[in-house]
């Protein structure tokens, strides 16, 4: 089964973080850099929200269940 990808967007929504933060975690190095799309659109891994909803304060909702 192919992996699902979400942009910046996506991402933020379906964690509960804004854009502006998965950026500056990306930029401080707190987590790794998302694979970019030829145009250097940010692309997230199912994977990659999992990782993130491990971090303290972030947490699926029931509207947005990560599988």
């Amino acid at each position: 089964m192919p992996s699902t990808s979400f942009t910046v967007g996506q991402a933020a929504e379906r964690t509960g973080l804004s854009v502006h933060t998965l950026r500056f975690y990306e930029k401080e190095g707190l987590f790794a850099t998302p694979v970019r799309r030829v145009g250097g659109q940010r692309v997230y891994s199912e994977n990659d929200l999992r990782r993130l909803h491990l971090w303290p304060g972030t947490c699926p909702t029931e509207e947005q269940p990560l599988t």
